[in-house]
């Protein structure tokens, strides 16, 4: 996923059970959330965002806790993939 800050860096690892994810370059953030202990995932997408396919995301998990993504590209993917089916 990339961001158009330059002095940012998102990254995100998904596995079959945790979600683990690293935001920023001198100043850093790591979260981490059970895959299955994740509530929600928001998608909040401009009319702008919708034509150059990318959006700002938030994964919630039930105990509170939350990981913000600004201006994610494929952002319905990253939806669709972290969503236990």
């Amino acid at each position: 996923p990339l961001s158009p800050n330059p002095l940012t860096t998102n990254m995100l690892v998904v596995t079959d059970r945790r979600i683990i994810a690293k935001v920023g370059v001198f100043t850093t953030t790591t979260a981490e959330i059970d895959r299955y202990k994740l509530a929600g995932v928001i998608v909040s997408q401009s009319p702008a965002g919708r034509m150059l396919n990318y959006a700002n995301v938030q994964l919630r998990g039930f105990a509170g806790n939350t990981i913000l993504f600004p201006a994610l590209s494929n952002p319905i993917a990253l939806q669709q993939h972290v969503t236990i089916q």
